[in-house]
């Protein structure tokens, strides 16, 4: 899939170094597991997610981000690496971005890493599926066994590691398929389908797509840790 190449500014060359070396990127065994949960509370130029997109980058050739900017989020979108990163304004900043801004526009110093979205080769539309599974996703019980996230992994699985969803939505319009969330792991699970399942259903599917998100602490408020 070839995407027009980012002007190479100063901005672009610190955001995007990962792809303009192909992860060549000292000290950053390509061994090393991919950690989202880790990366969470990083700024598009923190050293330890331009290393571990590197990482991923050595394995699968890939082209810039697709960036899109509203006042409130900026995605950056890897297609070809089954990987989207969701970075909000730093709640201590009165920074937000312009719709549609381009990256040499944005403040990466004043976006925070909040959310990164895995997909399975069953999402719909035109983004390849995540080529790093199985994934072990930690738990907050450090002691419990993590979840082994495989493309084959289905909804009573999820349940079985995760215990009842805190919240379960979607199905609400045709094609919209449902989702779990378990807000105190951060955790969101999609469900492949067209949202015409009942949720008593979803434990015989296949996720779709699986969101890593900050965590809720006993008070429903939001950490990184």
């Amino acid at each position: 899939m070839l995407r027009p190449k980012l002007s190479q500014t100063q901005s672009t060359l610190r955001a995007f170094k990962p792809h303009l070396s192909l992860g060549a990127v000292p000290g950053t065994p390509t061994s090393e597991p991919f950690d989202p949960r880790a990366l969470l509370g990083s700024t598009p130029t923190t050293p330890s997610l331009l290393a571990a997109l590197g990482r991923l980058a050595t394995a699968v050739d890939t082209g810039f981000p697709d960036v899109r900017a509203t006042p409130s989020r900026v995605w950056f979108r890897y297609p070809d690496l089954g990987l989207s990163l969701g970075f909000s304004p730093h709640p201590g900043s009165n920074y937000s971005p312009r719709e549609g801004a381009s990256v040499e526009e944005l403040d990466l110093e004043q976006l925070l890493l909040d959310e990164v979205a895995l997909y399975n080769s069953h999402h719909k539309g035109a983004v390849d599926a995540f080529p790093f599974l199985p994934l072990s996703l930690p738990l907050t019980d450090h002691e419990a066994e993590p979840v082994e996230l495989s493309e084959e992994t289905t909804g009573k699985e999820f349940m079985k590691k995760l215990g009842e969803p805190e919240e379960r939505g979607g199905g609400e319009r045709k094609g919209d398929g449902r989702w779990w969330r378990w807000g105190r792991e951060g955790l969101r699970v999609d469900f492949k389908g067209d949202g015409d399942e009942k949720d008593e259903e979803l434990g015989d599917v296949r996720w779709r797509v699986v969101r890593v998100t900050k965590r809720l602490n006993g008070e429903g408020e939001k950490a990184y840790s």
